[in-house]
This record gives structure tokens, C-alpha cells and sequence, in this order.
């Protein structure tokens, strides 16, 4: 898996994520994962 990073400069509050994975497979399976809801409900994502 690749990961960026973007913000935009005038507000430091809004962010840009992307992801790229080798297979669908892998994609899918990280999309699922009950810790990557966790994570963004304890980071405070909406």
C-alpha cells in the first residue's frame, strides 16, 4: 500500500487521503477492517 498526504493550504482543518494497493483483493479487505472504523471514529472523522 502507497499513502498521500494533501492538506489544503488555507485551511489546515481539510485533508486529502489517497490510497493505492497492488490488488482489489487487499484494497477490499482494508476497507472492511473493523480497526480502520475505529480509528476514524476515535480520530473524529465524519
Amino acid at each position: 500500500m502507497v499513502a498521500y498526504i494533501l492538506h489544503i493550504p488555507v485551511d489546515r482543518k481539510i485533508f486529502i487521503v489517497w490510497f493505492e494497493w497492488d490488488t482489489m483483493e487487499r484494497a477490499q479487505a482494508w476497507s472492511v477492517d473493523s480497526a480502520l472504523a475505529n480509528g476514524m471514529t476515535v480520530a473524529g472523522v465524519i
